[in-house]
């Protein structure tokens, strides 16, 4: 632990450092009291998230942490500012991916993240590019976390799989192989 820079980065330098968890759940029902099945081997995971090239990702995300800010950060898919991708970053513009925003009109991570108790809607693109390749495997893999402060919230276990499938893909991919992100 003395020599890895993620531990040192985080302050957790010694045996024996504990972590508090803060777990991504689905849930099944608008009351957000009856989290959705998840197979046990997914651990501390978050929900798999599994769409088809061309699909919108519409995510109603909670912070249901008592005293602690979190976003939900897609690696892979596209977005904009404006709907909350979950990253604190200036809002400069990058060519075909970001859009510059009045912070007023922005999505949190303005000021850190989603605040204790609040919530606010994630839109994700599934372009071709986030896609499996046409001549290769029948899924592409992804993943989101939260970017309030990456390190100690991925040791917080705010990270979770999202499967990207060809169009038309998603029944007979899931039908015909096993998937263990």
């Amino acid at each position: 632990m003395s020599v890895s820079p993620r531990a040192q980065h985080a302050g957790a330098q010694e045996y024996g450092t504990r972590w508090l968890k803060a777990l991504y759940r689905g849930y099944t029902n608008d009351s957000f009291t009856t989290y959705t099945q998840q197979p046990p081997w997914q651990g501390t995971q978050g929900p798999t998230i599994r769409a088809e090239v061309g699909d919108l990702v519409e995510i109603l995300f909670v912070n249901k942490l008592t005293n602690c800010y979190a976003t939900m950060h897609s690696m892979g898919l596209m977005y904009t500012k404006y709907n909350g991708e979950g990253a604190d970053y200036p809002n400069n513009i990058v060519p075909g991916a970001n859009v510059v925003q009045d912070p007023s009109n922005a999505v949190p991570p303005v000021n850190g993240g989603i605040s204790p108790g609040d919530c606010t809607v994630q839109k994700w693109m599934v372009g071709t590019a986030d896609g499996p390749p046409e001549d290769g495997y029948p899924a592409q893999v992804h993943s989101y976390h939260s970017y309030v402060t990456m390190q100690q919230d991925t040791n917080a276990s705010l990270i979770g799989p999202t499967m990207i499938y060809a169009p038309g893909m998603m029944n007979s991919t899931i039908s015909n192989y096993r998937e263990i992100p």
